[in-house]
């Protein structure tokens, strides 16, 4: 059996009772079946600290098809406590970034590296140490910073060092383009929405470094991303449900569940639960 430990919506620590540790990026839906889990497969060095869940789950292969049984495998599911977090993230045009950071995820014991955007690429490193851990040391943050040019004269600057809170934001022609948040990462979801899709920060520029959850102006946030091959968020499907699309008129709306497939299921279930679904502020 495989043990996971999970926190919230975004992380998780899996071990083997025999051998093995690997950290995946994890979401937890609420509706899923408590006989189910999802932890992503194709996660391996180029994306998190460690060798990803591969290396936790069933050596065998099928053997008409030689495809690894690793998709089955039983868990036990618990929260991992965490002492800290850090959140990076910078827009990426010219590519490059994400390579460039992968020697990052060694110096974090469990960190995830990925991208986020369609028509903008954003590169996101995670990182988060357990509850006896230490927070980054302002040195390796002004490290981390600089790698990912957010140590320009211009950036915009928060510091805690008695709590060990540090913040940065990269404003670029009225543009987030980039920010950094140590500790205190309430805001993440929607400062990587706003570099993602290029928004103005006129509204908001005295609230990046606010510990909300959602942005105080400008409009709600767009929730979460359901489909990462369109850029389609939960928000946005809520919000054609609601309207009167089926399954077949929102696939061909937003695209979402027309290319991998992936989202699928999860765009199912939001359709069966259509009365009660209504786009949620945040």
């Amino acid at each position: 059996m495989l043990r996971i430990l999970i926190i919230d919506e975004s992380r998780a620590r899996a071990s083997e009772l025999c051998a093995g540790l690997a950290m995946a990026g994890h979401q937890v839906a609420a509706a899923l079946p408590s006989v189910l889990d999802y932890v992503p497969m194709h996660w391996g060095g180029r994306f998190m600290s460690g060798l990803g869940v591969i290396a936790l789950t069933l050596p065998a292969n099928d053997p008409v098809s030689h495809q690894p049984e690793l998709k089955h495998v039983a868990v036990q599911v618990e929260k991992l406590a965490t002492g800290w977090q850090l959140v990076a993230m910078r827009r990426d045009d010219a590519g490059g970034l994400h390579a460039a950071l992968q020697p990052w995820l060694a110096r974090f014991d469990h960190a995830t590296l990925t991208l986020a955007g369609r028509e903008s690429t954003v590169a996101v490193l995670r990182a988060w140490g357990g509850a006896d851990s230490p927070p980054p040391s302002p040195e390796l943050l002004a490290e981390l910073a600089a790698a990912m040019g957010l140590d320009s004269p211009q950036i915009l600057a928060f510091n805690d060092a008695r709590r060990g809170v540090a913040k940065r934001a990269l404003i670029e022609e009225d543009r987030l383009a980039g920010a950094l948040l140590c500790k205190e990462t309430r805001a993440t979801d929607w400062l990587l929405d706003l570099v993602v899709r290029g928004g103005s920060t006129a509204e908001l520029r005295k609230w990046l470094f606010a510990p909300l959850a959602t942005p105080p102006a400008a409009g709600p946030a767009r929730g979460r991303i359901v489909c990462n091959c369109f850029d389609v968020s939960e928000n946005e499907i809520r919000a054609d449900l609601a309207a009167g699309l089926d399954l077949a008129a929102l696939q061909a709306n937003r695209k979402c569940g027309t290319n991998c497939d992936s989202c699928l299921p999860e765009l199912r279930r939001m359709v069966t639960e259509l009365p009660a679904l209504a786009p949620q502020a945040g």
